[in-house]
């Protein structure tokens, strides 16, 4: 199982490096604040891509990783895949091809957890794609 080496951990980019922070909730500061710490923990312990993983799944359960604030910043589930993938974890993508639903079934090993984390994906894409067709019909109906 190949680690990654401190050298090779300062080498790459800090998890949501170009984020404001003055702009960010204090669930989405938590989180970000949560990973930026196992990343500078990583930097002294070298840790393999499933050890990643599972940090981060022990750090970020299902029902923060996926709660309303962290949907409101779509850009942290990309930019948490990219991070997890540039430290070995190798996610493989969801058939869906959604990064949410990638992290939902590639960081929870525990099927009780996936079967949560996935089930709160699905609703909140439900709810995205509800809301579209709402604002849609809003628009339609304003343009008459």
């Amino acid at each position: 199982m190949a680690t990654v080496s401190a050298v090779t951990q300062a080498k790459r980019p800090t998890f949501m490096a170009g984020a404001d922070d003055s702009l960010l909730d204090e669930e989405q500061k938590g989180v970000v604040a949560s990973v930026r710490m196992l990343e500078a923990e990583m930097a002294t312990t070298p840790m393999s891509g499933e050890q990643v993983k599972a940090a981060v799944a022990e750090i970020l359960p299902p029902a923060v990783l996926f709660s309303p604030s962290m949907v409101a910043l779509p850009y942290l589930h990309r930019d948490l895949r990219n991070w997890l993938n540039a430290r070995g974890a190798n996610l493989e993508q969801h058939p869906s091809r959604r990064i949410k639903m990638t992290l939902a079934t590639a960081l929870y090993p525990e099927a009780d957890e996936r079967t949560v984390a996935t089930e709160m994906v699905s609703e909140v894409e439900a709810a995205g794609r509800r809301s579209r067709v709402t604002g849609n019909r809003n628009k339609r109906a304003r343009a008459v």
